[in-house]
């Protein structure tokens, strides 16, 4: 049964739970209010976080702007540092203003983004011409503007040729006053309308306009070109500013430089054409003298062994060669046999020439060797051959040659009416060959032989005609006196007249006196002289007195001989007063008796004979004059081909010579392309000087031009009468050029083709006012000249494509060496630069870099000196051997002046390689001997400059003599350039601290003086002043007063000599030997006495009074002795002691009497006393006439301030 239910409890328990309950909602009601106040602060909160998160995003943004501002921003500072540096690196890589325009050109086109932009310059009367325009990726110069298709580009030509801007185009300012740059848009502006239209049309409507201004003047300007959507910003003005203030500055240091560089070539070229005209009158001195002596010989023996040995003998005096012969052709072949040989001064004999193996034989030549020894002759050339080369070609000759140690052999040609009749091969032991004046001299000695050998020639074939003729009289008499044995003697006259009836001259007898007794009747066509007007005369009644004296001579001398004569030379006069040249033949005659009779004989006029050799002899003269003329024109053009790689210059000089040689009024030269089938005008030549006409044509289409199909085809040189052509051949001739012609009144034109092997490369054309043709020799010197315009043009075809193919293959390859090599330099410039940074010691940073640069170029070993300015030494701050700093050897000091290798450094600015074989001479002797001893073949130097001072150098030594590769090279400039920055920096530093330290004694002195110094002064004036103005003081007081006033004055001497010894320039007077050195060097440099000085005891250092009181004192001695002692010299002494200092000052002049010269007021001698008054110091002075003079001064060591 369940308990019964109290419902007290119940309702207890009922209202205790109701009371819990609202205990809990009102719990709940306030979490709900506190959430309702957090939710409130949380929407707060939240809008507030909005408003922030607004605000931040607002501040990125405008932090993104800026950011993306300063980008901007950076990016344009880089771009202009970018074309600055590149400006700049330009302007140091080149050496001519003319290069650098274009590249700065190219620069500012790829800076600005454009597509054109030019440079102009402007005269001194506001007058524009446009020198440099780059456009479509290439810029055209000066002559290329003038090149432009005048149709399509008519306004850029008209600016290349000058023009004028209104004001109004430049905002109201003349183009030389402007300093500012100016924007244009020429869509608006109408200044100027042609070049307004034009720009617009070519895409370039706006213009910036920038002056390139030099000393207050715009000399020029740079004007960049742009579209319309890419207008100019500030920071290209400022950059296009900055560009044209490196164009200006170029500009400036152009003229400058071409000013100085044409002043010196003035200078040079004076002294060189001086220095030529002597050199070219001694040669020719020379020369005439050997042709002189070679023409005496040649008139005085007619022998042919004679005038060979004679030309040999004058042509290796000549040319200075130790052996020649000569060598005659044997007729119909190819064989020369020797005629004569000289070896070592001596001719050598017939029998020495038997005996020599190779003397002896033949030298013959093959006639398919076209390029041969023959050939070359030939063409009338002087060719050499090096004795090492005859090994496969002439065994014998070698092995003569080898024994003679001869190196070279150089032949001279023997040339006949073009024929070669023989050579002189002339054997030198140098390694050279003759100048063009000696081979000038042996070429007119070789025709003078070879006119001797045809005059010679010519001799003995009259001669044997005479021999001959005389055989046949001969066996005519012989016949007749065997017909006639049984006649009567009394029929001999009449034989003997019939006999000579026969002959072509005349016959005649003399007595034992020279008198003629018998005169054939045919001397009257002669001389014109009867016979009977003739007999009782001798023959040199009948010559020319100096004729005759020396004909009698020579007769006498047969004559006493009773000997037989024949074809003695004698001039004779005849009754016309005309010459006649004979050559006169006779035998002795003697009667029944034995004794001597007279002489018969017949005399041969040989007149004719002569005029044609001295014809002859004139003609090969004339020809010799024309072959040198047109030799002396190869040779220019030969030597021009070698020195000038330019083809077109070398071309225009072939022309020029061929114009000026040939005398023809203007010629031209084409190069045919047979790829394009025209004909381009590669030179052209007007008035002496090479031209570019308007009015003849560039390019011809080869088609077109007829007169270059005929040469083309025959291959051969071709005449043109241009007055017939003109009318009746013009087909032949390109319109233009007919028409060039007829504007020049050219008559003639002379056309030769170009060909190397089959190949067809152009022609050479000459064109005359006149009917002229040319001669053998002109025609010669033109052909030769055009094979040398063919050979330079197909060798630049050929270089050009080796060029190419080279450069194809060498580009990757230097591509990669050169990545390598910048970033090995790049890894030792960081090195350097990061040791700079960190490193304070300046010798430990040169040494670092001294080390660097024998790590990164392998050398064996390095120095770097730091010049001594005031000493002009190099003093050695870093040695490194083998990367390590050795304890050398070497002398650490040099003088700058013992040091040749220093003064080229100085005048090339660059690193330079050194032979030291052989450039040893420009090496201080100590450092060659080091070299030698480390075998170091090769250095390299680098000056150190900073601000245009020459601070020292940097050189490294090599084992091996291979120079350094560029980029090897850029980076030693690079290590010397930072150890020269190192270097000024501390040099700058030091001036700064020496600055502040004078600043500082400056401002003690002051004080001391203004102080101190003021003070002693007034005490002392005081105490003085006590004394005067109380006579009655006592005598303790007065001494007081006395001592204080002593004191005083003491403390005023060492205020002002502290206030000294505190000025900048007191310091160098304490090392009293040296300043003593330095001004006994000055004062008698350049003089004739010579110094001396002798220092005994151990220097110490003096007061600043001391040392310059002692100056001025040895100045004064100096002085006086230089002026008036005539002494030959002067002995300094200075001895230093404990307790006093001596200067004895002697020379050996004439002396004086020290009572005269003070009684005539003599102020030096004076003033050296009062000097040494001033030191509490004995100064005596002792001199007699004849004697010299001793100057003895004697400081006490407590006023010297010295340190015993």
């Amino acid at each position: 049964m369940a308990p019964p239910i109290d419902l007290a409890q119940q309702v207890s328990a009922l209202q205790q739970e109701n009371e819990h309950l609202r205990a809990q909602l009102i719990q709940l009601q306030q979490e709900q209010a506190q959430l309702h106040r957090q939710l409130a602060t949380a929407t707060q909160e939240a809008a507030d976080a909005k408003i922030a998160v607004c605000e931040t995003a607002r501040r990125e943004a405008s932090a993104r702007q800026q950011e993306k501002v300063a980008q901007e921003r950076a990016a344009e500072l880089a771009i202009s540092s970018k074309a600055l540096q590149q400006t700049i690196d330009t302007l140091g890589s080149l050496n001519n203003f003319e290069d650098f325009i274009p590249a700065v050109l190219t620069i500012v086109a790829r800076t600005f983004k454009t597509t054109s932009c030019g440079y102009y310059e402007h005269n001194q009367d506001e007058v524009v011409y446009l020198r440099y325009w780059f456009s479509k990726g290439r810029v055209l110069n000066p002559l290329e503007l003038q090149l432009l298709d005048p149709q399509q580009y008519q306004v850029l030509r008209r600016l290349a040729n000058g023009f004028t801007v209104p004001l109004e185009h430049l905002k109201g300012t003349t183009v030389r006053n402007r300093t500012r740059p100016v924007i244009i848009d020429h869509r608006c502006a109408d200044t100027v309308p042609d070049f307004h239209t034009f720009a617009v049309s070519q895409g370039w409507p706006l213009e910036m306009n920038q002056p390139l201004v030099v000393d207050g003047k715009a000399d020029g300007a740079l004007v960049i070109y742009r579209e319309a959507s890419q207008p100019f910003s500030e920071s290209e003005l400022r950059l296009s500013e900055a560009l044209a203030k490196q164009l200006a500055l170029a500009m400036q240091a152009s003229r400058l430089s071409t000013q100085a560089r044409n002043r010196a070539v003035e200078a040079a070229i004076a002294r060189e054409q001086e220095k030529a005209a002597h050199e070219r009158a001694a040669e020719l001195a020379k020369a005439n003298e050997t042709l002189r002596r070679s023409v005496e010989r040649m008139a005085s023996d007619t022998r042919l062994e004679t005038l060979v040995s004679a030309f040999l003998i004058e042509a290796t005096e000549t040319v200075g060669a130790d052996a020649a012969a000569v060598m005659l052709r044997i007729p119909g072949s190819l064989k020369f046999a020797p005629a004569a040989v000289v070896e070592d001064g001596h001719l050598l004999s017939p029998e020495e020439l038997a005996s020599d193996p190779y003397l002896s034989r033949y030298v013959e030549f093959s006639s398919s060797d076209v390029d041969g020894i023959f050939s070359t002759l030939a063409r009338g050339e002087t060719p050499s051959i090096r004795v090492e080369n005859l090994h496969e070609v002439f065994p014998e000759a070698y092995a003569y040659h080898q024994r003679h140690r001869h190196c070279i052999i150089w032949h001279a040609p023997l040339r006949l009416r073009g024929e070669v009749i023989g050579f002189a091969g002339i054997a030198l032991r140098e390694d050279r060959l003759p100048s063009n004046a000696v081979g000038e001299t042996v070429a007119a000695l070789a025709q003078q032989l070879t006119l001797a050998l045809e005059l010679t020639r010519l001799a003995d074939e009259s001669k044997q005609a005479a021999i001959a003729c005389e055989q046949e009289q001969a066996a005519q008499k012989r016949a007749a006196e065997l017909e006639r044995i049984n006649t009567e003697l009394q029929q001999s006259k009449q034989r003997l007249q019939d006999l000579l009836n026969t002959m072509s001259d005349w016959a005649w007898e003399v007595d034992a006196n020279g008198i003629y007794t018998f005169v054939d009747e045919k001397v009257s066509k002669i001389l014109g002289y009867s016979p009977n007007e003739m007999l009782g005369k001798t023959p040199f009644d009948f010559m020319p007195r100096d004729e005759a004296a020396q004909v009698l001579t020579t007769f006498s001398n047969i004559a006493a001989k009773r000997q037989s004569f024949s074809r003695l030379k004698n001039h004779n006069l005849a009754k016309d007063g005309n010459e006649v040249i004979f050559e006169t033949s006779g035998t002795p005659m003697f009667d029944l008796e034995g004794n001597f009779s007279g002489y018969r004989g017949a005399d041969c006029d040989v007149t004719e004979l002569r005029r044609v050799q001295d014809a002859l002899l004139q003609a090969e003269q004339e020809r010799a004059a024309e072959l040198a003329k047109a030799n002396e024109a190869l040779s220019r053009t030969s030597s021009r081909l070698a020195e000038q790689p330019d083809l077109a210059a070398f071309l225009g000089h072939i022309m020029l010579e061929a114009v000026a040689q040939l005398e023809a009024d203007g010629g031209h030269l084409t190069i045919y392309d047979q790829q394009r089938q025209i004909i381009s005008t590669a030179v052209l030549v007007e008035q002496g000087k090479v031209v570019a006409s308007p009015d003849f044509p560039p390019d011809m289409p080869i088609s077109e031009v007829g007169f270059i199909q005929l040469i083309r085809e025959t291959r051969k040189l071709r005449y043109f009468d241009l007055e017939s052509h003109f009318e009746q051949d013009a087909h032949l001739l390109w319109q233009e050029v007919g028409e060039h012609h007829k504007r020049h009144n050219h008559l003639v034109g002379v056309a030769i083709p170009l060909f190397i092997g089959d190949e067809f490369l152009g022609h050479f054309g000459l064109a005359f006012t006149d009917k002229k043709i040319l001669n053998e020799q002109g025609t010669e010197l033109l052909q030769a000249l055009a094979n040398q315009a063919a050979l330079a043009i197909q060798l630049t075809r050929l270089a050009e494509e080796a060029k190419q193919t080279a450069i194809a293959r060498e580009q990757e390859k230097a591509a990669q060496e050169r990545a390598t090599e910048l970033a090995k330099a790049n890894e030792a410039l960081a090195r350097a630069s990061e040791r700079l940074a960190d490193q304070p010691d300046l010798s430990a940073f040169l040494s670092h870099i001294t080390l660097e640069a024998i790590a990164q170029l392998g050398a064996d070993a390095g120095m770097l000196t730091v010049l001594d300015e005031q000493r002009q030494v190099l003093r050695a701050v870093a040695h490194v051997e083998q990367d390590h700093i050795p304890v050398s050897t070497l002398a650490m000091e040099m003088p700058v002046d013992a040091a040749g290798f220093v003064k080229v450094l100085q005048e090339t600015r660059k690193p330079r390689y050194f032979n030291l074989e052989q450039e040893a001479h420009l090496f201080w002797q100590g450092s060659i001997e080091y070299h030698h001893q480390h075998d170091h073949q090769a250095v390299i130097g680098v000056p150190l400059y900073a601000g245009g001072s020459f601070l020292g150098h940097l050189g490294l030594a090599f084992t091996h003599t291979e120079p350094i590769k560029e980029q090897g090279s850029e980076l030693l400039y690079a290590l010397a350039q930072q150890a020269a920055l190192a270097i000024q920096l501390t040099h700058l530093a030091e001036e700064a601290k020496q600055a502040a330290i004078v600043e500082e004694r400056n401002r003690i002195a002051r004080d001391i003086h203004d102080t101190l110094a003021q003070s002693f002064t007034a005490i002392s004036i005081q105490l003085d002043l006590a004394k005067v103005l109380d006579p009655n003081t006592s005598t303790a007081a007065c001494q007081a007063i006395s001592y204080a006033s002593q004191l005083a004055k003491t403390g005023l001497a060492e205020a002002r000599r502290s206030v000294w010894a505190l000025q900048p320039d007191a310091a160098q007077y304490q090392d009293l030997v040296a300043v003593l050195r330095r001004s006994l060097a000055q004062f008698t440099k350049g003089t004739a006495l010579q110094a001396e000085m002798d220092i005994q005891g151990i220097p110490y250092s003096v007061s600043p009074e001391v040392g310059m009181n002692l100056l001025r004192i040895t100045q004064e001695a100096v002085n006086n002795t230089l002026r008036h002692a005539e002494a030959g010299m002067i002995l300094v002494e200075l001895h230093y002691q404990p307790h006093q200092l001596m200067l004895r000052i002697q020379d050996d002049g004439k002396g004086f009497a020290p009572s005269q010269q003070s009684d005539s007021g003599g102020f030096g001698l004076l003033s050296m006393q009062q000097r040494a008054k001033r030191l509490n110091a004995q100064c005596s002075i002792c001199s007699h006439p004849g004697d010299g003079t001793e100057i003895f001064v004697q400081v006490p060591i407590a006023l010297t301030g010295g340190n015993a």
